[in-house]
C-alpha cells in the first residue's frame, strides 16, 4: 500500500490511465486496487480465472 501510485478511484478498474504516479514508493500510504491489475497477469499466463 506504499507503492506511490495514486489512489484508484473506480474500484476494481484498473487501466493504464488510472496508474498513475503520485509520490516516491514507500513515502505516502494509500489503500488501492493496484494488485487486481497483478490478478490478470497472472489468469493470462495461467490460462484460468
Amino acid at each position: 500500500m506504499t507503492s506511490g501510485i495514486e489512489d484508484i478511484k473506480n474500484g476494481d478498474v484498473v487501466t493504464p490511465t488510472s496508474l498513475q504516479y503520485k509520490a516516491d514508493a514507500g513515502t505516502r500510504w494509500a489503500y488501492h486496487n493496484a494488485y487486481v491489475k497483478l490478478q490478470e497477469v497472472v489468469a493470462k499466463t495461467t490460462n484460468q480465472t
